[in-house]
Formats: structure tokens, C-alpha cells, sequence
């Protein structure tokens, strides 16, 4: 029998935070000063000066991935709203492919943290065509999948660290990255992650940075074999009587927030990506990362 629910949840403030997703604004920042600072991206560019400063292109990649707009759909969005509130200029939808897959999406809007943090690494796979699972049988069209990889912040769901590849790359590869990512967001803590992390390089790269071990270890994980943080970790375990009671002496089930992340980040964007090249995929999965965390803060 399951314990009684300590934790209520407030409807109503749930209420009003899925009302506030809703809410797009362009904000004053992206007005302010356009010529201004069109002309400091002008400087000693070669080619054809540009025409709108960041913040614009940025807001137009925020309504592109919010609503899933084509590029001639977020061309027609942005001449109707410029009757609405003017500025000077809208761009074509030329302009938009080009300069929106350009912006730094990898740059990750989040959130300051003065204590130390605790992340979920973890990866999900996402299509690269929008066609069914029926396409692929009937017709025998396979054309592969991407990994995400994100380390995420357990206490509020931002991501901290994203790596696009595709489904060759093994999860361990990426963990490094990640959490030099994530470290650039705050002071890392505890990293928690399922046993496709249980590598001696993982725990090399915690115990370099200083950052206690959230790694589900294997069932034949030894205590002479591996990296000293890892023989740390199998004698810990078998001295707490197993993998239960390591896991609640580890907060394990924090891990599952990382879960909880891919299921709103599928649900608000979807499972496939629209861009042909590998290159436009990643930054296209990137833009989507980057929308999501402003989404979190918004709320």
C-alpha cells in the first residue's frame, strides 16, 4: 500500500502558469534602438549589411518554434503584427531561414543558483522525418534518429547542458560536455544518471571536478576494478545492503526529473524535427532547447 500524498498541488497557481506560456510579447528590448544596433552587427561585416538586430530574429524563432509556424506562415505573422505595433521593417521569409538557424541557440537562458546543484543526465531519441511507423514498414524507409543528450536542473527543470548527435553516439561520450555546460550555469553538486553512465571516464570526470556520484553502478560493478570514485561507490553500496537502499541514500528518484523534461519538451514541440541537413537539425533541436528553458523561466 502507497503512503498518503503529503504534497497538494495548486491548481490555481498551475492555472495561471499555463496561461503565462501562452502570453508572446515582443519585448521593448527587441524595438529599442534598432538602427542602433543594427549598426554595431554592421561593423566590419563583408556582404550585404543586416537589416534587423537579434533580438527581432530571436523573437521570430520564438513564435516559429511556440506555434510551429512554417517561414512563410512566421513572414505573414510578422506584416500583420507590424500594422498592430510598428517597427520598421518586416523580413521575407529568406531573410528569416537564414539569419533565425544563425542566432546563438545554444547560449541556454537560466536561471542564477547561489546553492549547489543537482542535475540528471540522460538522453531521448527524436525523429528526423515527420512520416509514421507505418511509412517505415510498408515501404522499408529508415533513415535514422537523433540523440538528444541534456543534463538538466532537478529542482526546476531547466536544461543545463544540451548535445544533438545521432544514434551512433554512445551516452557516455557525451557526459563530459554536459557537464562542462552545466557547470558554466553554477556550482555543480551531485550528478545523477542510469548505469549507460557507469564508465570509468564519467567517474574520472567527477572526481576531477569535485562532484559527488549519482550513478546507478551495474550488478557486477567490484570494488578493485575501476576508478577510485567508482570503487568508492561499489563498497558504499554493498556496505548500505544493495542497490534499494543505495538509491534511497542517493536521492536516486530525483533522476526521473530528466524524464519529466523530455515528456514536456515532446508534447510542446513534437517527436520529429523539420529540417533536412544534420546541421539544420541540431540547430533546429537547439532553438527548441532554448525556447523551452524561456518558457520555464517565464513561469
Amino acid at each position: 500500500m502507497g503512503g498518503k500524498c503529503k504534497k497538494k498541488r495548486n491548481w490555481k497557481e498551475i492555472n495561471e502558469k499555463y496561461v503565462r506560456e501562452g502570453e508572446l510579447w515582443i519585448d521593448e528590448e527587441a524595438l529599442r534602438d534598432w538602427w542602433k544596433k543594427v549598426t554595431k552587427k554592421n561593423k566590419n561585416k563583408v556582404g550585404s549589411p543586416f537589416t534587423y538586430p537579434d533580438e527581432f530574429m530571436t523573437f521570430g524563432g520564438i513564435v516559429k518554434t511556440v506555434f510551429h509556424l512554417g517561414l512563410r506562415q512566421l513572414e505573414g505573422f510578422i506584416k500583420r503584427l507590424r500594422k498592430l505595433r510598428r517597427f520598421p521593417k518586416a523580413p521575407d521569409y529568406t531573410t528569416l531561414s537564414r539569419r533565425i538557424p544563425r542566432l546563438p541557440w545554444e547560449d541556454l537562458p537560466h536561471t542564477p543558483w547561489n546553492k549547489p546543484i543537482i542535475i540528471a543526465q540522460d538522453s531521448t531519441g527524436l525523429k528526423v522525418a515527420q512520416y509514421g511507423d507505418w511509412m517505415r514498414r510498408k515501404w522499408k524507409v529508415y533513415r535514422g534518429f537523433l540523440k538528444l543528450h541534456v543534463s538538466v536542473n532537478v529542482k526546476n527543470h531547466e536544461v543545463l547542458g544540451v548535445r544533438v548527435t545521432d544514434e551512433r553516439a554512445a551516452d557516455s561520450a557525451q557526459f563530459s560536455s554536459l557537464i562542462k555546460q552545466s557547470q558554466k550555469k553554477g556550482r555543480i553538486g551531485k550528478c545523477l544518471a542510469d548505469g549507460a553512465y557507469d564508465t570509468n571516464a564519467c567517474f574520472g570526470v567527477l572526481e576531477r571536478e569535485g562532484i559527488a556520484p549519482g550513478i546507478r553502478l551495474r550488478k557486477t560493478a567490484s570494488c578493485r576494478d575501476g576508478t577510485r570514485l567508482r570503487r568508492r561507490e561499489a563498497r558504499l553500496r554493498r556496505r548500505l545492503g544493495g542497490q534499494d537502499a543505495w538509491r534511497d541514500a542517493k536521492d536516486f528518484g530525483q533522476r526521473w526529473q530528466v524524464e519529466s523534461v523530455y515528456s514536456a519538451f515532446k508534447r510542446r514541440f513534437g517527436e520529429a524535427v523539420s529540417s533536412k541537413s544534420f546541421d539544420g537539425m541540431v540547430r533546429e533541436v537547439l532553438r527548441k532547447a532554448w525556447v523551452y528553458n524561456w518558457l520555464v523561466r517565464l513561469c
